[in-house]
């Protein structure tokens, strides 16, 4: 029985593309080039793989990865006549909305993967969401729901209903819309939806903005301390329980409460987790755009995503 070929075409070998994953352990898959491979050596399917970047730099090294892969420096000589399977998009923020818009037209791409933030706008990311079929066709790079300790932080919000109230706290350095997007992001998915309500800068310059759940009882303060990311990011829960997810999900710490009413604290070590989420993710998303396998993605029309653009066009951040 033949082995059927799946086209795929990965647009941009920068960081997240391709370049993370070059200096690292082995173990790690930070970039969808790797996660994309592994993906193919644990199926029954051969890859027809395309790579493009501008940077003529990336080609040697492309073909390292994947020899069998072909490298192009523009998607513009890509040809119509047959459809891809997916498309994963991560060029740069300035210009990503643009790449996606521009390879619709030109090419039939069945599922779309765009790297987060999507669009640098909310005009540009209106565009997105006016395209034919975008709610089933287009998904947005946020790893971190497919993760298991992100799965089970969430079931363990869940056991105690919508009636109760939660305050959360996210502390980051970079960008909204880089770093903070990642946050937001897996709050929304830890809760539910939220909107802002206002933002202000500290005596330093730093961003500081709230978030406010339609009914009050998820209320969410962001405070940004550096321009710089250094991983040691975290998020802060308290209500019922008391949730630590701390150095960008590194470690999570759990307060719970046993019958007695005293507290019990579970720790979870979810380093290799995220030394692999791109792997985790790839895989995810490689089975939802070949056997149209569901699983916990971000949509396009997240509401997530539209407040964290929104913060990002409102504070200039």
């Amino acid at each position: 029985m033949p082995v059927e070929k799946i086209r795929v075409l990965l647009v941009g070998l920068g960081q997240v593309g391709m370049k993370y994953d070059l200096e690292s352990e082995h173990s790690q898959v930070l970039t969808h080039l790797k996660a994309i491979r592994n993906w193919e050596a644990n199926s029954q399917h051969e890859l027809e793989l395309f790579g493009i970047d501008s940077d003529v730099l990336t080609e040697k090294t492309f073909k390292n990865i994947a020899p069998e892969g072909i490298w192009l420096n523009t998607y513009e000589t890509l040809k119509s006549e047959e459809p891809f399977n997916l498309a994963v998009i991560a060029t740069p923020i300035h210009s990503i909305a643009a790449n996606v818009l521009d390879l619709c037209k030109k090419l039939e791409i069945q599922k779309v993967v765009i790297e987060k933030p999507a669009a640098k706008s909310l005009a540009e990311l209106a565009t997105l969401n006016y395209l034919n079929d975008s709610e089933n066709k287009f998904i947005v790079g946020f790893p971190r729901p497919s993760l298991r300790s992100s799965n089970y932080i969430r079931e363990s919000i869940k056991l105690f209903g919508e009636s109760e109230t939660w305050k959360v706290d996210i502390y980051y350095g970079g960008g909204v819309l880089n770093i903070l997007s990642h946050f937001l992001n897996l709050v929304e998915f830890f809760f539910s939806t939220f909107e802002l309500e206002s933002h202000s800068l500290d005596n330093e310059g730093n961003l500081h903005a709230e978030f406010k759940s339609k009914d009050g009882s998820l209320n969410i303060s962001t405070h940004k301390y550096s321009d710089r990311n250094d991983e040691k990011n975290r998020i802060e829960i308290l209500g019922p329980l008391r949730i630590s997810y701390l150095n960008s999900g590194r470690e999570i710490r759990i307060c719970k409460f046993d019958s007695q009413g005293k507290e019990v604290f579970e720790l979870i070590d979810a380093r290799e987790e995220i030394s692999q989420m791109i792997g985790v993710f790839g895989k995810d998303y490689m089975n939802w755009a070949v056997y149209s396998k569901g699983f916990n993605y971000t949509n396009i029309n997240s509401n997530a995503l539209y407040q964290t653009i929104k913060l990002s066009e409102v504070s200039n951040g």
